[in-house]
């Protein structure tokens, strides 16, 4: 076993992914459901898996730094973690660092044949559910982005204040996902693995025009630096976020989650405007912001989460 948390982590990691399979035929199958635990379905949860995992190591080796191995991290380690949180995470998000931490431990199980227990006391969050509601302004945004220098993740910004991607997707776009000619942008495998074509307004068709300049069918739109075989990670795109609002003195949007999360709201609400300005009633601009940004149905949860303040009228 390695001597690096990290490399223990990432290994582990690594040789339990299962790509193409069915996760739901297999939860189904009873006489399967508890033989797969350890299975990671998508790069989606690979990257999520090393984004805890490595959180975790640089919280162990500041506060336990004996700890040189997977098979001795106990519960204790892993309820001091938890109880790190709760100034700065909502109480979804240290329930999740619990979940990831469970599957953690049955990832390192199953590759080193050893017998982990990383299940955490769940502490109480001491930041309100509303930390989620922010929505952003245009006039933040342009503050924001007018600070950051120009990079790939700044036009990664430009392009969701548009289409209200997810970052996740947004930062996978290649040049081939651009319909030039009808000027449409094809999602592959969206939340839910669900892909989808949107239209594109003019502002957003023109970012997309110079950012796929001199690239290749095949290349990423948001590529890593001097590679566009590879894309940039979504959590670049966080940070640059976050980053550059602390600078502009702006703090409501310095959670993991909710910087680009408000952005997605802000696109939502123009749309349903849009479209009720255009003669819509409620349900109908509700129901097309909400699929334009990437759910599958209208629903009176989505509406409450991504269009605060409006009402049924």
């Amino acid at each position: 076993m390695s001597n690096s948390l990290k490399h223990q982590f990432k290994e582990a990691i690594e040789h339990c992914i299962i790509l193409g399979a069915d996760k739901h035929a297999i939860k189904r199958d009873v006489t399967q459901k508890n033989k797969n635990l350890h299975r990671i379905y998508s790069y989606a949860e690979r990257e999520t898996l090393i984004d805890i995992s490595m959180c975790f190591v640089n919280f162990l080796r500041e506060e336990f730094p004996d700890i040189r191995y997977v098979k001795h991290i106990k519960p204790r380690h892993c309820t001091a973690f938890l109880q790190s949180k709760p100034d700065n995470c909502t109480q979804a998000t240290i329930v999740q660092y619990s979940h990831k931490l469970n599957k953690l431990s049955k990832i390192v199980n199953h590759h080193y044949h050893i017998h982990t227990n990383y299940k955490a006391e769940i502490p109480k969050s001491n930041c309100g559910n509303e930390i989620r509601n922010e929505v952003m302004t245009r006039e933040d945004l342009k503050i924001i982005l007018d600070r950051g220098k120009d990079c790939t993740c700044k036009n990664a910004l430009l392009l969701t204040a548009e289409t209200g991607l997810r970052v996740t997707s947004l930062v996978k776009l290649k040049v081939t996902d651009v319909n030039f000619e009808k000027k449409t942008l094809f999602i592959y495998q969206d939340k839910g693995k669900r892909s989808r074509t949107i239209s594109l307004n003019e502002t957003a068709f023109n970012h997309l025009k110079e950012f796929c300049k001199g690239k290749e069918k095949w290349d990423y739109i948001f590529s890593a630096k001097d590679n566009n075989k590879k894309h940039i990670k979504a959590d670049s795109v966080n940070k640059f976020l976050r980053t550059n609002a602390l600078k502009c003195g702006i703090t409501k949007y310095n959670d993991a989650k909710t910087g680009v999360h408000s952005i997605r709201k802000m696109v939502t609400l123009e749309l349903y405007y849009q479209k009720r300005a255009e003669g819509g009633n409620y349900i109908q601009a509700a129901t097309y912001a909400i699929k334009y940004i990437g759910h599958s149905s209208y629903r009176k949860d989505l509406v409450k989460r991504y269009l605060p303040g409006v009402v049924e009228n």
